[in-house]
Formats: C-alpha cells, sequence, structure tokens
C-alpha cells in the first residue's frame, strides 16, 4: 500500500502551531484527569478543561523541535474541590508541580495519600523532539516514548505505536471512514478520516483504582493533522511528564449520527483540534481518496467500545473525593 503521509507534512515548519482544546465540565465530579509521572510517583490531576498548544521552534537534518504549553482549568461555578485543579499521589512523593495553594493528607482504598490543590488554572510547559523519518517522539534526553499523535499515523507501521513504561502499545484496529464527517473546534473534516486505536493496558492510580486504557486517535491524511485524541500521549509524555490524558469535550452539542449502521457525523474524540496555524492548502498536492484502502467501517458497536473505553478511563479522574 502507497503511503498517504510522510513522516514531516507539509505544513511543520518554524512557527507553525497546533492547539486543542476540550471543556469537560461536569457538576460533582472531574471533567478529566491526566497521569504525572516522575521519579517513580504517579500522581492523579483531575480538572474540568484543557488547552494544549504545539509550538514547532526548529526543524533540522531530520528532526523537528517542539515546544508545549499544557493548560488546566478548574470551573469557578463548581463547588470545592471540582472547581478547581486537584493532585493526589502517593504520601512518600513530593508535590507533582511546584507551589500548590495547599496540601493535606488524604486516604484513598486505606492508602495513605497526599492532596495538593493547584487553584483553578494550572500551567505546565515542556519541549521535545519527533525523529522524522519514522514520527519517532523523543525527549530532550534522548529517550524515546512511541510515534507522535500528531501526524503521519496512517499507514500504521511498526513504528505507530505508544509506549506506557515499558510496554509497547501499537495501534492495533485502524478504520478508514471515507464518508464519516468529524467535528471539531476549528471546522468540520469531511472523510476520508481514519480513527486508531492502540491495544489496551491497564494502570493503577495511586489511591488503587485500576482504569482500562486504550489511546483513541482521529486523523486526516488529506490535511496530515490530528483532529482529536486521549489516552496515552508520547508527545506530552517527553515533554511534560504527562503521560495519560483523559477527557470527553461536553461543549460541542453534536450527537454521534448514523445511516445504514454506518457513522456519518460525530465529534473529533478526546482533546479536539482548535486552531491550525499553518497553511492551510496545498496547490501541488491534491487530496487522495482512502476508498481503496480497505479497513472495516466504523459501526455503531465500534464507537460504543470507544465510549466504554472512555469512561472506564475517566472514571478514575471521576471519582468524588472522600
Amino acid at each position: 500500500m502507497e503511503p498517504l503521509t510522510t513522516a514531516a507534512p507539509y505544513w511543520l515548519k518554524p512557527g507553525s502551531q497546533l492547539v486543542y482544546f476540550a471543556n469537560g465540565t461536569i457538576p460533582n465530579a472531574y471533567g478529566g484527569g491526566v497521569y504525572y509521572m516522575k521519579n517513580g510517583c504517579i500522581s492523579n490531576v483531575g480538572f474540568q478543561s484543557a488547552r494544549l498548544v504545539f509550538r514547532v521552534v526548529g526543524v533540522s537534518k531530520g528532526w523537528a523541535t517542539i515546544n508545549v504549553t499544557l493548560i488546566l482549568y478548574g470551573d469557578k461555578s463548581l463547588e470545592w474541590p471540582y472547581s478547581d485543579v486537584n493532585a493526589y499521589y502517593p504520601s512518600t512523593c513530593s508535590p507533582p508541580f511546584p507551589n500548590p495553594l495547599s496540601t493535606t493528607p488524604y486516604t484513598r482504598n486505606n492508602i495513605s495519600l497526599k492532596w495538593s490543590d493547584y487553584g483553578t488554572k494550572l500551567v505546565l510547559h515542556g519541549v521535545y523532539k519527533i525523529y522524522l523519518p519514522t514520527g519517532t517522539v523523543y525527549s530532550m534526553d534522548g529517550k524515546s516514548y512511541g510515534h507522535t499523535l500528531l501526524f503521519g499515523l496512517y499507514p500504521v507501521s511498526n513504528n505507530t505505536y505508544v509506549a506506557l513504561g515499558r510496554k509497547r502499545l501499537p495501534f492495533s484496529q485502524v478504520s478508514v471512514l471515507n464518508s464519516t464527517t468529524y467535528v471539531t473546534y476549528y471546522r468540520n473534516f469531511t472523510g476520508p478520516n481514519v480513527l486508531v486505536m492502540s491495544e489496551p493496558v491497564n494502570l493503577t492510580d495511586p489511591g488503587g483504582t485500576t482504569a482500562f486504557l486504550r489511546t483513541v486517535v482521529v486523523f486526516n491524511p488529506g490535511q496530515a493533522v490530528t483532529l482529536g485524541f486521549l489516552g496515552v500521549v508520547p508527545d506530552l509524555e517527553a515533554s511534560t511528564g504527562i503521560g495519560v490524558l483523559a477527557i470527553g469535550d461536553n461543549a460541542i452539542k453534536v450527537r454521534p449520527q448514523f445511516s445504514g449502521g454506518k457513522l456519518e457525523k460525530s465529534v473529533a474524540t478526546g482533546i479536539i483540534l482548535y486552531d491550525l496555524d499553518f497553511p492551510k492548502t496545498r496547490s501541488s498536492v491534491t487530496q487522495r481518496s482512502l476508498q481503496l484502502a480497505i479497513a472495516p467501517s466504523v459501526s455503531s458497536l465500534w464507537v460504543v467500545g470507544v465510549v466504554v473505553s472512555l469512561l472506564v478511563l475517566a472514571a478514575a479522574f471521576m471519582l468524588k473525593r472522600r
């Protein structure tokens, strides 16, 4: 099969910027969460909405350098603790991020923990590199984390995987959606789109809750850009230490639409494309159809599976504090 995208898309140049956003706000719970991993400590961080910015600062000799800004928000309209960004972690560990407003002892499932409150906004910065011939993500100290989720996700190859710790999770399910439209904050993207899902893995958080985890990505080959994603995110893990991101957007009011059992229209998965700051069209390259790239059509049952994976993962973050 001839690749329809390359590891280095046309828009990848210094100054290009991708922005993703999701508002998962719900009452009496957290709308989203992340796992932060550092020095052997795992922290579970709950929040309501998230903004994620990738900015290309350099492209040279087969490498791209990317600056990352992740902003986690609470919601002042909700009661505490759901109004704030909060983290809990083993009692033997230090707070995951500097300058919490407060840190208190906390117990869940008879496990001694600490709880740190970061107020209604937490901003994280980082930088990482992508090796363009393969799309592999590296931290600045040279550790690899799997394939970038930003581009080059179709066709799937041996390099197309994410990694959680030492466990490699290849993208084992791939569906080409020739007639499906995905809705993002930026604009609607008509088919062909590609929906990919990694192999599953279980992750136990500091409070003893086990989350069933898959990485799910919606990718548009015509524009060579990802429309939404959740789960293990190599680009975040290499730059900020955030190993897992779970959130479902509640602000875009579009229900999945099916015809003949096939998906016709849906909101993109997880954190959703909000802005594209690079050339939107290519005069010399036309969008090619994926109609001949045979893959199972996305059915309502398959979409339900994606939703269940998200809900089980997010449940680890949405539990009430007690």
